[in-house]
């Protein structure tokens, strides 16, 4: 299965500016997971932990997002991603379409 490249997946979602967005990701076990998510979040934390709040980490391959799906934090690696929309863009690994 292709994947998106890292570098793109990191600047669309950047480029979300705190709007919802969809990704499909390849989870460890192969089986594919789709994201409702935003960035920006910062309700529902409930301790001191690692301060979730939905923010792209720039030293890893990890994103934190808040997953309307799940209604929870999540994290998504972003080397996994197959598809990613939000909006009219749509950017799928195996043939790159932007409407």
């Amino acid at each position: 299965m292709n994947f998106l490249p890292l570098g793109e997946v990191r600047r669309l979602i950047n480029g979300t500016n705190g709007r919802f967005f969809s990704a499909i990701v390849q989870k460890q076990n192969g089986s594919l997971r789709t994201f409702n998510a935003r960035l920006g979040v910062s309700a529902h934390v409930l301790g001191t932990g690692r301060g979730d709040t939905a923010e792209v980490d720039e030293a890893t391959d990890n994103c934190t997002v808040w997953d309307n799906i799940a209604n929870n934090y999540r994290r998504i690696k972003l080397t996994n991603v197959v598809r990613f929309q939000c909006g009219d863009v749509v950017v799928e690994a195996d043939n790159k379409v932007e409407v």
